[in-house]
C-alpha cells in the first residue's frame, strides 16, 4: 500500500515539476516575440500602449479597416482577427495612461447574439498573472479556467505553443509598427467576389430578430470599458465599420438608443459606402486597402466632429 502511495506521489510531483519547467520554457520564448495574434501582438501592445494617444480595439473589421496614420498622433490598432468584445475588454482593463481616446468596434448582430459567451478572452489567460486587472476580469467570467491555470501552468498556453515557437524563429525584423493590416485582394479574388455578388438575386440582409435584447455579457463588457474610461479620464467611442450586409433600420435605431441611454459615443458607419465598388472590398464584411483608406479618413472626420460639439 505504501509503495502505491509513494508511486502516486512521485507521479504527481513529476507532473507538477514538468509542468513548471515546460511553462518556464514557453514563457521565455513567448515574452520575446512581437508578432502574431497568438501572443506577439499583445506583447507589442503592452510595450507601446502607454505611449499612444489613440487605441483601436475590435475584430478583423477593426484591424483591416482603420489606418492609425490618419489621426496624426501616436495611434495603435489592437484589432485581432476572430476576437470580440470580451477580448477587447480584457486588454482595456490593463490601460493606465490618462486622457487617451479608445475606439472599440462592435457590430449590430454581435450586440444581440445571445449565444456569445466571451470565450475569445481566454486567449489572454497567459497574461493574467502579469496584469492584475485582466486577471480579475477573467476570474469574473471564467473562474474555472483561471484556477486550472494556477494549478497547471501550461494550461494558459493551450493552443499557443506552436504559433509561439514559429513566430519566435521566423519573426526576423518584421515588427508591426501600428497594428493595421490592410487587405490586398488579387484581381482573381475580386473577380470571384464580383461573380458571387452578381449571382445573388436579392441583397444580403443581416437577420436580427425582435425583440432586440443585448447580450448580458456584452453589456457587462461595455460597462467595464466605460469604467476604465472614467478612471483614466479617457474618451470611449464605439463604432461600426462599413459592411455590405443590410441592417434593418429598427436595429440601427435600437442600437443607437442603447448607447445614447448610457451616454456613450457611438458611430454607425455600416452604410457609409453606397452601392458596390469592387475595388473597395475583399468580401461582404471586409474592405480592401483602398476601401480602408477611404473609411479611415471618414472616421477621422467623424472623430473631429464629435470633439467639436
Amino acid at each position: 500500500m505504501k509503495k502505491s502511495v509513494y508511486i502516486f506521489l512521485a507521479i504527481v510531483l513529476a507532473v507538477f515539476v514538468s509542468d513548471r519547467v515546460a511553462y518556464g520554457i514557453i514563457r521565455h520564448f513567448e515574452k520575446q516575440i512581437l508578432i502574431g495574434d497568438s501572443a506577439g501582438k499583445v506583447n507589442y501592445f503592452n510595450k507601446v500602449k502607454d505611449s499612444m494617444d489613440i487605441l483601436i480595439f475590435g475584430s478583423s473589421r477593426a484591424v483591416h479597416h482603420v489606418n492609425p496614420e490618419v489621426f496624426g498622433v501616436p495611434t495603435f490598432n489592437m484589432g485581432v482577427d476572430g476576437k470580440r468584445i470580451a477580448y477587447a475588454t480584457g486588454l482595456i482593463q490593463t490601460l493606465k495612461k490618462k486622457n487617451q481616446t479608445i475606439f472599440v468596434h462592435i457590430d449590430h448582430n454581435k450586440l444581440y447574439d445571445m449565444e456569445y459567451d466571451g470565450i475569445d478572452v481566454l486567449s489572454l489567460l497567459n497574461k493574467s498573472t502579469d496584469e492584475p486587472e485582466l486577471g480579475s476580469f477573467l476570474m469574473e467570467i471564467f473562474p474555472k479556467d483561471v484556477w486550472i491555470s494556477k494549478i497547471f501552468k501550461c494550461y494558459a498556453y493551450n493552443g499557443k505553443v506552436f504559433p509561439i515557437f514559429k513566430n519566435y524563429f521566423y519573426q526576423g525584423k518584421n515588427v508591426e509598427s501600428n497594428g493595421f493590416l490592410p487587405l490586398f485582394p488579387s484581381e482573381e479574388q475580386k473577380a470571384i467576389f464580383q461573380n458571387i455578388v452578381e449571382k445573388r438575386k436579392e441583397p444580403l440582409v443581416q437577420d436580427i430578430d425582435a425583440p432586440y435584447k443585448i447580450n448580458g455579457l456584452v453589456d457587462k463588457c461595455i460597462e467595464r470599458i466605460v469604467q476604465v474610461g472614467k478612471k483614466n479620464g479617457s474618451e470611449i467611442i464605439f463604432f461600426t465599420s462599413p459592411s455590405l450586409f443590410i441592417i434593418d433600420e429598427d436595429v440601427r435605431a435600437h442600437t443607437k438608443s442603447y448607447f445614447d441611454s448610457k451616454g456613450i459615443k457611438y458611430i454607425d458607419d455600416v452604410n457609409f459606402f453606397k452601392g458596390i465598388d469592387f475595388d473597395l472590398w475583399q468580401d461582404y464584411t471586409h474592405m480592401s486597402d483602398k476601401g480602408a483608406e477611404i473609411y479611415s479618413q471618414r472616421l477621422l472626420e467623424e472623430f473631429k466632429e464629435l470633439n467639436s460639439k
